[in-house]
């Protein structure tokens, strides 16, 4: 099934594109825009044979061991064209050659194709009529180089199963191999075939050195482009162009080194003695020195971190152009704190350069943060009150008065209770009353009446004057690193109440659920220092306070639904080290009146205070938050920074038994004379890197 779809995709194929089915052997001219694409996955080697051979309009034999599956993938379209290099190696991966007999091509494995009789031609017009996946046999006569020498170069740069063979009499060299692995073999014959006496050919496989660089090396030493001093020229990257061959200025004999990428080898065509000089030469280069042992280094970090170096290194590295330039991986190792870098010698140490600046020890601010809140609270209150209890509770069996009723009243001014309890508590001499706060004067007159409808009468005069102050004042340290940002937190974590769900009923019972969530209060501070030169910080603040209203953390039992207060800065400040600034001062004013009096007799001048109760209030807050920066660049100024901190604390717990305590002024000002070591600016680096 999946043969069948593959050969309705070709046909397609060959319908979307006509000419691409013709065969180009016939000289019909070719459509350079046909585009074919290929993506087969694990398809029968037959059946891709059979598509490429609609493609390019060539007829195939295929062999009796031709069996297998293969995968080729194209994302994108190809010119037909390019389809015989692609079936080349196809081929090659299954082991397998073509052969061209006449106008059809035998398909057979690479082991027999050498014994199959093939084209053969002694002259370089055979790659004008073979495309390059054919199996055929070159005969390459030789002038000036050894025989046998050359046969060695051929055997070490031709094919797995190629066949070479010399043939001393005519001096010919017989190679079957495919036509693209004899095309780069005949280049490399003909430049080694050259006019030399005594010249022979040596191949040199390199085990540390790029066969590239170690041609130009060699070159630019024998001919003095580069050893006037007797040191090599500087290495060149891969990927270049190999060196090209060039006779010694004023030499007899020509000296010509080549590079061979595939097999990472040199091949030497000089005079016996200068071959042995060039192979001392590269003996000498080719070897494992301290720094090109491999190209995995570890490289651990002191002071940064290691994601925060990996991150700029390859930031760096990924940014650089130019062909032949070997790729450079950096990893980061967070477990170790350390960087992985793959890379070469030359660009190792380039970047250990970079590392060796960045992993520093970074400066350090010491911040000091100061909150105060004031909250001023004043009230001042007088009263005048008058009360009488009503008698209409009678027995009605004896005609005798019940009692005192204390829940009625009639005329009076009564504003508060605590006049009530003092005319019960006379008459009764069982309800205690309690002591008013400020001045209280009352008496009680009581009628002898069994039966007056008019009971007890009372009067009671009252001043009252509140003064409150409420000073909060918190002071948080924190040390971070430059830039570095740090969050500080006194919250009390308190329950709230967020729900409650009732189920069941009366008569089964109801069950009470209750969602409970835990809500911060307090202090919170995140700051993000940043220092500048001549030792000033830039500060990003974000502050906030968060207060109850109406109930302490002492009093707390249970799930609340509580009020709360907060207030919060956020703003951006610079200041010099060692000294305070005050980032907000936030004040609020609040005035209030009440008043309750009997109508037209409240309003009597003079009077009127005898029938009325006034109170007047005032509160004020104000909200100051104070920050001092010290910058910490050495371990002696941390040493005193640290000190500093100890002696306050030692202050703090002398206050805390029985010691005075001190005053927000005495404090700012201890705050503000202590002494800051003047340090120069840091240096900074003028080493240049060059990527």
């Amino acid at each position: 099934m999946k043969a069948l779809l593959l050969l309705a995709a070709a046909c397609a194929a060959l319908a979307a594109n006509p000419l691409a089915a013709e065969p180009l052997a016939d000289g019909g001219a070719e459509d350079e825009s046909a585009l074919v694409q290929l993506d087969l996955d694990n398809v029968e080697i037959k059946t891709v044979i059979k598509l490429f051979s609609d493609l390019m309009g060539k007829n195939f034999l295929l062999s009796d061991q031709v069996r297998g599956n293969v995968s080729v993938m194209s994302p994108m379209k190809i010119p037909v064209e390019g389809l015989p290099k692609i079936l080349e190696s196809i081929l090659e991966v299954r082991g397998l050659a073509a052969v061209p007999v006449g106008d059809i091509i035998k398909i057979v494995p690479r082991q027999e194709a050498v014994k199959s009789p093939v084209e053969f031609e002694t002259e370089e017009g055979l790659r004008e009529r073979v495309p390059d996946e054919a199996f055929v046999t070159q005969l390459i006569p030789l002038q000036y180089a050894a025989l046998e020498e050359v046969k060695g170069l051929a055997q070490a740069l031709a094919g797995k199963n190629a066949s070479v063979i010399a043939y001393p009499p005519g001096n010919i060299l017989i190679v079957s191999d495919s036509a693209s692995n004899i095309d780069r073999l005949m280049k490399i014959v003909k430049e080694v075939d050259v006019p030399g006496l005594e010249s022979t050919i040596t191949v040199v496989p390199l085990q540390y050195a790029a066969a590239s660089i170690m041609a130009e090396e060699v070159l630019s030493i024998i001919q003095g482009r580069g050893a006037a001093a007797g040191r090599p020229a500087p290495a060149r990257r891969p990927g270049r162009r190999p060196a090209q061959p060039a006779a010694p200025a004023g030499g007899d004999d020509a000296i010509r080194v080549f590079a061979d990428e595939r097999t990472n080898a040199l091949i030497i065509v000089a005079s016996p003695d200068d071959t042995e000089r060039v192979l001392a030469l590269v003996e000498e280069l080719d070897r494992q020195t301290p720094e090109s042992k491999t190209r995995v280094r570890v490289k651990r970090l002191s002071y940064s971190n290691s994601d925060d170096i990996a991150n700029v290194l390859t930031s760096l590295t990924a940014s650089r152009t130019g062909e032949g330039m070997p790729p450079i991986t950096v990893t980061s190792f967070p477990a170790i704190n350390a960087i992985v870098i793959d890379a070469s010698p030359q660009d190792y140490d380039l970047l250990q350069r970079i590392v060796e600046d960045l992993d520093i020890p970074r400066d350090q601010v010491m911040v000091e943060v100061i909150i105060t809140e004031v909250n001023l609270a004043r009230s001042l209150s007088a009263e005048f009150q008058t009360q009488t209890l009503s008698t209409i509770n009678w027995n009605p069996t004896s005609g005798q008065q019940k009692g005192w009723d204390n829940t009625q009243n009639w005329g009076g001014t009564e504003f508060d209770p605590s006049l009530r309890n003092l005319i019960i508590n006379d008459l009764e001499k069982g309800y205690p009353i309690s002591a008013g706060s400020g001045l209280n004067y009352g008496f009680v007159f009581s009628p002898d009446s069994d039966k007056n409808f008019f009971g007890p009468f009372g009067v009671l005069l009252s001043a009252l004057e509140a003064d409150t102050e409420i000073n909060v004042l918190a002071a948080p340290q924190v040390l971070t690193s430059d830039n570095e940002e740090v969050s500080l937190e006194v919250v009390d974590n308190i329950p709230v109440l967020s729900s409650t769900l009732t189920t069941g009923s009366g008569t089964t019972g109801t069950d009470t659920i209750q969602q409970i969530d835990y809500r911060d209060v307090g202090t919170k501070i995140k700051l993000i220092p940043h220092i500048s030169k001549d030792r000033f910080v830039r500060l990003e603040v974000d502050q906030s306070i968060e207060q109850l209203v109406g109930v302490s953390l002492a009093d707390i039992q249970g799930p609340l639904t509580p009020a709360t207060i907060k207030r919060k800065t956020n703003t951006v400040i610079n200041v010099k080290d060692g000294h305070t600034v005050v980032i907000s001062g936030m004040i609020g004013d609040s005035y209030s009146t009440q008043e309750s009096k009997v109508p037209i007799l409240g309003d009597i001048p003079i009077a009127g205070l005898l029938a009325r109760f006034r109170k007047n209030s005032m509160q004020k807050i104000n909200l100051m938050i104070f920050i001092t920066p010290r910058i910490v660049r050495n371990p002696t100024e941390l040493a005193m920074v640290t000190q500093k901190t100890r002696d306050r604390g030692d202050e703090f717990l002398e206050e805390a038994h029985g010691q005075p305590v001190r005053l927000l002024e005495m404090f700012m000002q201890s705050v503000k004379d202590e002494p800051v070591k003047q340090m120069p600016p840091a240096g900074e680096s003028a080493r240049p890197y060059g990527i």
